[in-house]
C-alpha cells in the first residue's frame, strides 16, 4: 500500500500534467479546425477526377481549370469488361489455352506482384497519419563528473542516488513514447491519396495485361491455324505442279513445247517447296510463343491441337457505337490519368513540405536508480509537448523537389494526352484494317466461285477431249491460288478484330 506521502507527491505530479494539457487543448482544438479547413478544401482540388470529352470533329484540347492541358468537360466511367469476348471464335481449344494463360502467364503474375506492392506501400503511407508509439528499455551506467556536486536532498525520507562527485550509479529507464504530426495542412493525407492513385494504376496496368495476353494468345492461336491450312494449299499446290511437270517433261521429249516451259514448272516447284519449308518454320515459332505465353516451355507443334481455320467463321457487321466512348475505358489511358493525379497530388505535397509541421509528443514510463523499485509507482514519469520544425536552410533541395514534381506532372499531362492521341490511332487504324479486309474477302470469295466455275467447265471440256490435261492443272493450280487467298484475308479479318477489341479497351 502506497504511504500518503506518495500519494501526495502523484496527486502533485498529476496536477501538473493537467495544468499543462489546460493550456494546451485550446491551441490543439484551434489547430485541428485548420487542419479540417485545409484538408477539405486540398480534398476538392485533389479529388476532382480527370474529365474527358472526346470528340474527333471538335477541338477536343481544351484545357481544365484544375488540370491545365487535359480534357475537359463530361466524365465518362465504364467498367472493365468482364466478357469472354474469345467465345465468339466458339472454338474450346483456345478457350482453354486463354484460361491457361491467364492463370499461368508470367507478365500477368508481375502485374498481380505489382499491386500487392502498391497496396502495401499504400497501408505504409497510411500509417504516418496515425499516432507512432514506441515503447524501449534504457539501461545506463553514469559516471558522475567530479567537477559537479549535486545538492542533497531536502527530504531524507526520498532516497537519492549516488550524489558524490565522480560517483557512478545504475540508470533504469522504461518509457511508453508517443508521436503524433499534426496535419493541419493535409500533408500526409495527400501523401496517403498520392500512394493510392499508384495503386490504381497498377491495377490498370494488371487490365492491360490481361487484354494483351489474352488478345496474343488468340493472335498466334488464329495465325497457326491459318498457316496450317495454308501449308495443306501449299502441298496440294505441289502436287499439281509436279503433275504438270510429268506432263510438260512428256511433251517436250515428243517436241510439242520448249525447254523454257519445263525450266518454268521446275522453278515454281522449287518455290513452292521453299514456301513449304518457310510455313513449317514459322509454325515452329508460333507454337514457341504460344507455348511460352502459357507458362510452359517451348516444344513441337504436334503437342498443340488446334482446329480448322475453316471452322470458324467471321462476323462481316462490327457495330461498335461511339468510340470516343469507348476508348476512355482503355486500361492503358486510365493508368495515365491515375498517373496524372498522383503527380498533380505529389505537387501540392512539395508545396506543403516548404511550411513548418507540429507534433504533439508524450511520454510515460518508469525510471529509477534502484531495479528492485522499476516498477514502483513514486518511480514513474510523465512528459507531454509540444514540437515545430522549419528548415530554415537545406541548401535548396525542397525547392528542387517542388520544381521536379512540377516537371513530372508536366509529362505526366502529355503522356496522357499522348496515350489518347494513340487510343484514336490504333482504332482508327483497325476499322480501316478491317473494312479493307472485308471487301477483299468478298472479292475473293467472287474468285473462288468463278475459279470453281471455271474447273468445271475445263473438267467436262477435258473428258470431252477438247481440253488437254494441262489445261485442267492450270485451273486447279488458279483455285488453289485463290483459295490462299482466301486464307489470308480470312485471316487478316480475325487479327484485324482482336486488334479492334485491344484499341477499344476490352471490346466491343
Amino acid at each position: 500500500m502506497p504511504s500518503k506521502k506518495n500519494n501526495s507527491i502523484f496527486e502533485y505530479e498529476l496536477n501538473k500534467i493537467f495544468k499543462i494539457m489546460k493550456n494546451l487543448k485550446y491551441i490543439i482544438i484551434v489547430i485541428f479546425i485548420i487542419q479540417i479547413f485545409l484538408n477539405t478544401a486540398s480534398t476538392d482540388a485533389e479529388d476532382s477526377p480527370v474529365p474527358f470529352i472526346i470528340n474527333k470533329d471538335t477541338n477536343f484540347w481544351q484545357e481544365s481549370s484544375n488540370y491545365p492541358g487535359v480534357l475537359k468537360g463530361i466524365e465518362i466511367k465504364n467498367s472493365f469488361p468482364d466478357k469472354q469476348w474469345w467465345l465468339q471464335f466458339n472454338d474450346p481449344i483456345l478457350n482453354c489455352y486463354i484460361d491457361q494463360a491467364i492463370s499461368a502467364n508470367q507478365n500477368i503474375k508481375i502485374a498481380l506482384a505489382h499491386i500487392e506492392e502498391a497496396n502495401a506501400q499504400t497501408g505504409k503511407v497510411f500509417g504516418s497519419e496515425f499516432p507512432q508509439i514506441f515503447l524501449r528499455d534504457i539501461f545506463f551506467r553514469v559516471k558522475g563528473s567530479k567537477t559537479f556536486l549535486v545538492p542533497q536532498a531536502a527530504d531524507s525520507s526520498v532516497q537519492s542516488s549516488s550524489f558524490l562527485a565522480g560517483g557512478t550509479q545504475n540508470l533504469f529507464i522504461l518509457p511508453l513514447t508517443a508521436q503524433y504530426e499534426l496535419d493541419y495542412l493535409g500533408k500526409n493525407h495527400s501523401i496517403t491519396k498520392a500512394a493510392r492513385k499508384e495503386a490504381e494504376k497498377f491495377k490498370f496496368d494488371y487490365e492491360s495485361a490481361l487484354i494483351s495476353i489474352t488478345s496474343d494468345v488468340a493472335t498466334i492461336y488464329l495465325n497457326l491455324i491459318k498457316t496450317d491450312k495454308l501449308l495443306k494449299l501449299q502441298c496440294a499446290l505441289l502436287q499439281n505442279q509436279e503433275k504438270s511437270l510429268k506432263l510438260r517433261q512428256s511433251l517436250f521429249s515428243e517436241g510439242l513445247i520448249s525447254l523454257d516451259d519445263v525450266l518454268v514448272n521446275q522453278e515454281a516447284i522449287s518455290l513452292i517447296k521453299s514456301n513449304i519449308a518457310d510455313i513449317k518454320k514459322l509454325q515452329g515459332t508460333l507454337v514457341h510463343q504460344l507455348c511460352i505465353l502459357m507458362g510452359k516451355p517451348p516444344t513441337v507443334e504436334s503437342c498443340l491441337t488446334r482446329t480448322e481455320i475453316d471452322k470458324i467463321s467471321i462476323n462481316r457487321d462490327i457495330q461498335i457505337g461511339d468510340p470516343s466512348l469507348l476508348i476512355v475505358r482503355r486500361p492503358d489511358i486510365l493508368a495515365s490519368e491515375a498517373q496524372l493525379e498522383a503527380a498533380g497530388i505529389n505537387v501540392s505535397v512539395a508545396r506543403k513540405e516548404l511550411l513548418p509541421s507540429f507534433s504533439i509528443l508524450g511520454a510515460f514510463g518508469y525510471s529509477t536508480a534502484n531495479l528492485d523499485k522499476f516498477f514502483n509507482w513514486n518511480s514513474n514519469t510523465s512528459a507531454i509537448g509540444t514540437s515545430i520544425s522549419q528548415a530554415l536552410f537545406t541548401g535548396g533541395s525542397k525547392i528542387a523537389n517542388l520544381k521536379l514534381n512540377k516537371a513530372k506532372y508536366k509529362e505526366a499531362v502529355q503522356v496522357y494526352q499522348k496515350s489518347i492521341l494513340n487510343a484514336f490511332k490504333e482504332v482508327e487504324d483497325s476499322l480501316s484494317t478491317i473494312n479493307a479486309s472485308i471487301i477483299q474477302y468478298i472479292q475473293a470469295e467472287d474468285d473462288i466461285a468463278n475459279s470453281e466455275q471455271q474447273l468445271f467447265l475445263t473438267s467436262d471440256r477435258y473428258k470431252e477431249g477438247i481440253n488437254s490435261c494441262l489445261d485442267f492443272l492450270n485451273s486447279e493450280q488458279q483455285l488453289i491460288n485463290f483459295k490462299q487467298n482466301l486464307v489470308q484475308k480470312k485471316g487478316e479479318i480475325l487479327i484485324n478484330k482482336i486488334s479492334l477489341y485491344k484499341a477499344l479497351g476490352g471490346g466491343y
